[in-house]
């Protein structure tokens, strides 16, 4: 039997303005999140809304919460948000690149 691993408490969902799933997200301190240029994007442009929405991953459908974008990277294809409320956790260990 394959020991199950609980979904972080730091993950989440980016979701369309109809509660699809359109990626994923991850805090990195709180009320700040990280997720992919394209995602947000992607969201953006199935709504006119300048907040996107997000739920936590290990709880899919709780609760929306309203993030803005603060800062993106398109070469990166990074976007940071800072979110209304924040999640239960954030990632502990964040690595650049390799030179």
């Amino acid at each position: 039997m394959t020991k199950r691993h609980p979904v972080p408490a730091y993950l989440g969902r980016v979701l369309s303005p109809f509660g699809v799933p359109q990626g994923t997200c991850f805090q990195i301190a709180p009320g700040w999140l990280v997720t992919a240029w394209h995602v947000a994007q992607a969201t953006f442009a199935l709504g006119d809304d300048e907040v996107l929405r997000v739920d936590r991953l290990s709880e899919p459908g709780a609760e929306r919460i309203g993030a803005r974008v603060v800062a993106e990277d398109r070469k990166a294809d990074l976007i940071l948000l800072r979110a209304d409320k924040a999640f239960p956790a954030s990632a502990r260990l964040l690595r650049g690149p390799s030179p």
